[in-house]
Formats: C-alpha cells, sequence, structure tokens
C-alpha cells in the first residue's frame, strides 16, 4: 500500500487550521454590539476565506456561529448559510440515531478529512489542485447586490497620492495586519491571500487620512491602514500570519506545480 499523499490534503488542512484560529481569534476580541465598519470587513475575509477551506463541518460550524454573533446577511449568500444550516441538523440528527458512532470522533481522523464539491461532502477523496481562497464555482458571492461587502463613505473621492514605488508607507492589510510597502505587491497580497480578484486601490491619500481604500471586481469594498514607515532596507521580512500566511504559502505552491507542468 502505497503512503503517498496528495500535498493538496496538506494544503487544505493548513487553511481549515487557518480558518480555525482566525475565526477563534476574532470573536475572542470583537464584541458584536461594538462591531465597526472596519471590523466588519475584516469578518468578511474570514466568510471569504471559508471557500478555501475543505468547508468540512467543523468549519460549517464555524460559519453558523459567526452568523449568530454577527448576522452574516451582506457577507455571505443567504442560500449557502440555507444550505450549511441543513448540512449541520442533518448531521446532527443522523448522529443522534447512531449512537455507535460519535461526532466527536469524526473530525479527529485525519485520513477520513471530508473534502467539499459544492455543499456536498465526500470522504476518502483526493481533490485536484486548488487555488487558495478560491470560491468553489457554484457559489458567487457577487451574484446579488445583498453579498456586497459595502464599507466606503458616501461619496468618496477616488484619489492616490502614493507613488508605485514610493517606500514611505506601507498598506496594512485588514485581514492579517502584515504591511507591504508597495501598492503592486499589496495588490498581489490581496488577490493571492485573500481571494479578491481584480483588487485594486482606489484612494490612498495619507496626507488626508492614513487610510486606504480599495474594491475588488465584484464590487466588494475594503478598507484599511496606511502605516508611516522609515526605509530600512536591512530589517528582516516579518512573517505573514494567518489568514494569509498559509493561504499565499498555498498559492505559490500552486504555482510552482503549474509551472512544472
Amino acid at each position: 500500500m502505497s503512503d503517498y499523499v496528495d500535498p493538496v490534503f496538506f494544503e487544505i488542512v493548513a487553511r481549515d487550521e487557518a480558518f480555525r484560529c482566525g475565526v477563534q481569534d476574532f470573536i475572542s476580541h470583537h464584541t458584536p454590539a461594538a462591531l465597526t465598519p472596519f471590523e466588519r470587513g475584516a469578518l468578511h475575509n474570514f466568510v471569504f476565506s471559508y471557500y478555501g477551506t475543505s468547508q468540512n463541518l467543523q468549519s460549517q460550524r464555524l460559519i453558523l456561529t459567526l452568523h449568530d454573533m454577527y448576522n452574516l446577511q451582506g457577507l455571505m449568500d443567504t442560500a449557502v448559510l440555507d444550505n450549511i444550516r441543513v448540512n449541520i441538523h442533518t448531521h446532527d440528527t443522523m448522529g443522534s440515531a447512531l449512537s455507535s458512532v460519535p461526532y466527536s470522533s469524526i473530525p479527529g481522523q485525519p485520513a477520513a478529512l471530508p473534502m467539499a464539491h459544492g455543499n456536498q461532502i465526500f470522504h476518502g477523496t483526493q481533490p485536484g489542485p486548488v487555488i487558495a481562497a478560491t470560491p468553489h464555482p457554484g457559489v458567487q458571492p457577487s451574484a446579488s447586490t445583498n453579498s456586497l461587502l459595502r464599507c466606503h463613505p458616501a461619496n468618496l473621492e477616488h484619489t492616490i497620492t502614493i507613488a508605485h514605488r514610493e517606500k514611505g508607507w506601507a498598506f496594512e492589510c485588514d485581514a492579517c495586519g502584515h504591511g507591504i510597502v508597495y501598492r503592486g505587491e499589496f495588490a498581489r497580497h490581496m488577490k493571492d491571500g485573500l481571494g479578491r480578484a481584480g483588487f485594486k486601490v482606489v484612494r490612498a491619500a495619507p496626507d488626508e487620512e492614513p487610510v486606504w481604500y480599495g474594491i475588488d471586481a465584484a464590487g466588494n469594498e475594503y478598507m484599511g491602514r496606511l502605516l508611516a514607515r522609515v526605509d530600512d532596507e536591512d530589517k528582516k521580512p516579518q512573517r505573514i500570519g494567518s489568514p494569509c500566511g498559509p493561504l499565499l504559502a498555498a498559492s505559490r505552491r500552486q504555482k510552482q506545480m503549474d509551472d512544472a507542468n
């Protein structure tokens, strides 16, 4: 019997763990009643990164926990939320009938990690290559205006006063907190680390306010901080935290595999 394990399996395991840690950290630091538009933008990141996980029962339960605490209406398609709730209810109902197979033993078996295909869960299958944080083809977050994230002020003026190669300011990722110096690198971080297809900065004017504003191809709006920095070329690069770090690493590995083929 071969000991070979598809590398994609480990990528999905890493995404599941990053998603779990990110959600738990968000819940521990943010009170639902005091959630700001900026923090709700960060919440949208976790919702979107769910599509890059295995979408197993544990991940689905985390989504329902977020929905029950913060109300994900407008951040996630209601049809997807309904399907997740049905999946959990069905599993719990069957679990109570099959008491000989306790639920607590299911997610602890790495060899039987559920792999998602839409809203169906299949065990023991090996998926093909997965692009980091890419929504499943059956799920279209931009299919209705209800699913779009809105956090920009009304009548926001689109202007950028930071040059492409300027080093005096860094764009802070609103999901992982990592500071990226160049605008092009920042856009790449958004696309590969968070799956924000077509992301671009539409406003960055630190002389007026230290905040960047961006949109993706679907029309979702994002915002974050601009960080003043001192040119320190010799400084070692900082580790990129979750949820972006594992997803960026998975994206790089995927590109290497594609280039090798």
